[in-house]
């Protein structure tokens, strides 16, 4: 679930990412809505009401950097694979996918993506990825993965076992 200031611009900043309303309801005082984009995700909004946002003239709320603050404890990202969409798009990168993101996003609300981590390789496991993390019309932060390759040879981990986990 992801708290924002206007639900509708919410929804329509996820549209670029082909989420559709499924369900429009109220949460409380708040309205909410479960959106998806044909898969088995459900992406929660919940509008934060005027009266509890407290706004004051020229002093919006965002989102805490999270990026600023990497010490915050608690839900960081939400995190999307899209290697099957840049595919789809006849690309071979994460970043000319998100070049057609903010093409799409200038026709349709006239701004662009606000880029919060460029576009890096990463090593999970045996497979390549590239990652970036964007930040939404709030500034909660999303990333993207998309796999460019598996390599052939067993990698390991890093991580030690560890069996005296105290929970």
């Amino acid at each position: 679930a992801v708290k924002t200031r206007n639900i509708t611009a919410a929804m329509q900043f996820y549209s670029l990412f082909d989420f559709e309303a499924t369900h429009k309801f109220r949460a409380g005082p708040a309205r909410a809505a479960w959106l998806q984009n044909g898969g088995p995700i459900v992406l929660e909004l919940i509008e934060v009401p005027s009266y509890i946002l407290q706004e004051t003239e020229g002093h919006r709320k965002r989102a805490l950097d999270l990026i600023k603050y990497p010490g915050v404890l608690g839900y960081n990202h939400v995190a999307f694979d899209v290697t099957d969409d840049v595919k789809k798009c006849g690309l071979s990168s994460l970043d000319a996918w998100i070049d057609t993101l903010n093409s799409k996003s200038l026709q349709m609300f006239g701004n662009t993506l606000r880029v919060a981590v460029k576009s890096r390789q990463q090593l999970i496991g045996r497979e390549v990825y590239e990652i970036t993390f964007i930040c939404d019309a709030d500034g909660s932060l999303i990333e993207f993965i998309f796999k460019t390759a598996q390599l052939k040879q067993e990698i390991s981990s890093g991580w030690e076992p560890v069996d005296d986990i105290t929970i």
